[in-house]
């Protein structure tokens, strides 16, 4: 199939982030080495103090002073070192300990989950976005405008650091635009209405989170598991390319798949998640770099199984970032940031 092609300009170079990056590691390495250097710095100045104290003496017992308190300092050196990284570590965390008392203050209890959605009827806008992180001095994405008609597949590639994974987020509604508007079937997306587009949307990322439950836990994700429909879950994994591997387990979809997925193998584990998108009854499904860390086999299989999904399902509306034009090719359009 000919795809059209997209070229958007990016506003940050590549060696621009390339340079930043190993600036910010070499000062967080300096900033890492200081406490151990002070240590050692002291244990040392405490030495060359013992010995100078010894000319001004008889040296009677300066010695063996001496010779304790290297061993002492050779001993100490190991625990002062841990606890200078433990308390370094605590600092570079110490901005969730306010969010994890904020979590344990709120009565949960009286939260209702919104599963009202926001279904996509005609077409997904973006209307000149522009998106600039808080700390930059140019904007990852400026005047940007794309239309996803429903029942359309797009691929979207592009260079590291080029702006993909901000597109996504803006489009999931995880970013909000610096200026611009994302719009469903002409309704703008807002704070009072993103949670409704959430969830009328499926995403599978890189990395699928496995619990340790069930297949079909880890399918209906979320779900109590009484309230898991078995017959939906059948439907989302053979959709997903999976009846074979549910036939082959001993419990079927009870069975469980170990702790991160350790049981399974890596497109499985990816294979989950578009059942998982399925099982929620997603329209829209979007994949984030899905099939990059799989083998060319595993990672052919799973976009045949993508591909075949959408052509049995014309309504199915599908967005890939992929770095491999082999990820993309069954694309309508690749759009190149």
């Amino acid at each position: 199939m000919n795809a059209d092609y997209l070229i958007l300009e990016s506003d940050i170079s590549n060696e621009d982030a390339v340079k930043e990056i190993v600036t910010l590691r070499k000062r967080n390495a300096t900033i890492g080495m200081l406490p151990q250097m002070f240590t050692e710095v002291g244990l040392a100045v405490g030495l060359a103090t013992l010995v100078v104290m010894s000319f001004g003496s008889n040296g009677e017992n300066i010695g063996m002073i001496f010779g304790i308190f290297a061993v002492a300092a050779i001993r100490l050196v190991p625990s002062i070192r841990g606890i200078m990284t433990s308390w370094s570590t605590i600092r570079y965390n110490r901005y969730s300990i306010e969010t994890m008392i904020d979590a344990e203050e709120q009565d949960l209890s009286t939260v209702t989950p919104d599963t009202e959605r926001l279904n996509l009827r005609s077409s997904i806008e973006l209307r000149d976005i522009s998106f600039t992180f808080d700390d930059a001095t140019k904007p990852t994405i400026e005047n940007f405008s794309l239309t996803i008609k429903k029942g359309e597949r797009v691929g979207i590639q592009g260079t590291s650091g080029v702006g993909k994974t901000t597109l996504f987020n803006l489009i999931l509604g995880l970013y909000t635009p610096t200026s611009g508007t994302i719009t469903v079937d002409g309704t703008p997306l807002t704070k009072h209405n993103i949670r409704k587009w959430q969830n009328a949307i499926g995403y599978v990322s890189q990395s699928v989170f496995i619990t340790e439950g069930t297949l079909a836990e880890n399918v209906a994700f979320g779900c109590d598991p009484n309230d898991i429909d078995h017959e939906r879950i059948m439907q989302a994994l053979e959709n997903a390319d999976l009846k074979e591997f549910v036939e082959s387990l001993e419990n079927g979809i009870d069975t469980r798949i170990g702790e991160q997925g350790s049981r399974i193998s890596g497109g499985q584990r990816q294979r989950i998640g578009i059942a998982r998108a399925l099982y929620k009854g997603c329209e829209v499904l979007l994949f984030d770099e899905a099939t990059s860390s799989l083998d060319n086999r595993t990672e052919k299989n799973i976009n045949e199984a993508i591909e075949r999904l959408s052509t049995e399902n014309k309504s199915l509306t599908i967005v890939v970032i992929a770095h491999r034009d082999s990820s993309i090719g069954y694309c309508d359009r690749i759009i190149t940031l």
